[in-house]
């Protein structure tokens, strides 16, 4: 059986006027549509590399529930927006350092939709994951939806520069059901010699080894 994930809107004027959380998979970026599978001298792409695939369409997006403007003044982000619902907010500058390449603003994005997982699941709330064209950069962090269902504030950042509308359905994170578990670290000496073996293996083997030999399929509907 399928483990569920359920999400639902904080009330009615939400749910009228926000999109709902949607599969990864089913809003893949534009650029990696457009981008090719082969280079000259037939040099593969990303495309080939089922991880990075996957890492991208794991779990589901959550999106930007309308259009937002950034204007730059006095060398800072000024963001504002027609919709009848409040996508964003400002927060306290002192709560985290910005990262490199961003203004030095403490944004959240405003989420009108909470989630329910299975006992003993959590959730990984990150960036897009691959997704290197997006002019903001959302802080990362995991909660237990298991017990906590209520929507929250999820940080980000403007990236330096960056003037222009970033548009309705934009994916602004994504969250990623995790199991939760007990973890110990060890170190393991036995094992390089079959690490070795599967490189070699790679090495000689078709393109297609690892998603047609190796991967396992993940399915987020």
């Amino acid at each position: 059986m399928n483990n569920i994930i359920k999400f639902y809107p904080w009330d009615n004027f939400a749910y009228e006027n926000t999109l709902a959380p949607v599969p990864a998979v089913k809003n893949i970026p534009e650029y990696w549509s457009k981008w090719p599978r082969l280079l000259e001298n037939n040099v593969m792409t990303v495309k080939h590399c089922m991880p990075f695939f996957d890492a991208m369409t794991a779990g589901y997006y959550y999106l930007l529930p309308c259009d937002i403007n950034i204007k730059i003044e006095n060398k800072i982000p000024n963001i504002t927006w027609d919709c009848k619902i409040t996508p964003l907010m400002i927060r306290n500058n002192k709560e985290i350092h910005s990262p490199i390449g961003y203004y030095d603003i403490h944004f959240s994005w405003q989420m009108w939709w909470g989630l329910k997982l299975p006992d003993g699941w959590s959730a990984l709330i990150t960036n897009p994951l691959n997704d290197h064209e997006l002019p903001f950069k959302t802080v990362s962090g995991i909660v237990d939806y298991d017990k906590y269902t209520a929507p929250g504030n999820i940080g980000f950042f403007i990236q330096e520069g960056f003037e222009g509308t970033i548009k309705k359905g934009t994916p602004i994170f994504q969250i990623i059901p995790i199991k939760r578990s007990q973890w110990s670290m060890e170190i393991d000496l036995s094992i390089q010699e079959q690490g070795h073996k599967d490189h070699d293996k790679k090495l000689s083997s078709p393109p297609a080894h690892y998603k047609k030999e190796i991967r396992v399929d993940k399915r987020y509907e």
